[in-house]
């Protein structure tokens, strides 16, 4: 998700697969939330909405202080009921909305040969069922509530690697927060910026995604 006070980096231009004498990408990693389903702010946007639809008006502070604990795994779900009750949390994570075309752009990866990879910050219940509900299996994904680490650190992306056994430079990363994608880059991997709907920067949408790397010059 995206925080308004994170500038995004410049947008690169450059095709994935321009660099002469570089690794030919066979890896495309996403972020979940705000590239892969569209809502950036699962806390103090989607939760707060769908609470609201409940009849709660919930306190944004602590939302975010026991979810930020829930999501690395420091908390079990039983600790998250004080704001979210155990009844609500499935039906919650299936009333986010992801994007329409990301099913069919997944397939189409896997069609034209790459591996799929997802490093996510969620807790472990909801990253499974949200990954579930994409409708195409990943080879590898790495979820913060299950890591007990979240980006921007650079461990979670070094454990990705790892778990993939891909390069650095073979892996095209995306996301919709500036830091995230920085740390890709530091460690190597190829990064595109997602900014959704909300601004006008280089990448805006998975249909943008797909023709930027399989433009002619990739």
């Amino acid at each position: 998700a995206r925080s308004s006070a994170v500038e995004r980096p410049p947008c690169e231009r450059e095709a994935p697969g321009s660099n002469p004498g570089g690794s030919t990408p066979k890896w495309i990693v996403f972020d979940m939330m705000g590239v892969l389903y569209p809502q950036e702010h699962i806390i103090s946007h989607a939760l707060r909405d769908f609470l609201r639809r409940k009849g709660i008006e919930p306190d944004i502070r602590v939302l975010k202080r026991v979810y930020n604990k829930y999501k690395v795994g420091k908390i079990s779900n039983k600790k998250l009921r004080s704001v979210l009750p155990k009844k609500w949390e499935m039906e919650f994570l299936y009333w986010l909305k992801k994007r329409e075309e990301a099913k069919s752009i997944l397939l189409e990866l896997r069609r034209r040969g790459y591996r799929l990879g997802v490093i996510t910050n969620l807790p472990r219940l909801w990253g499974r069922v949200l990954l579930k509900r994409l409708g195409v299996p990943v080879d590898v994904a790495v979820i913060s509530g299950e890591v007990g680490v979240a980006k921007p650190h650079p461990l979670i992306f070094k454990i990705f690697l790892e778990r993939s056994g891909a390069k650095p430079e073979e892996c095209i990363y995306i996301d919709d927060k500036s830091n995230n994608v920085e740390t890709a880059r530091s460690l190597g991997m190829k990064a595109i910026t997602f900014v959704g709907e909300w601004s006008d920067g280089c990448v805006r949408s998975l249909h943008e995604v797909k023709e930027f790397l399989f433009s002619p010059r990739a």
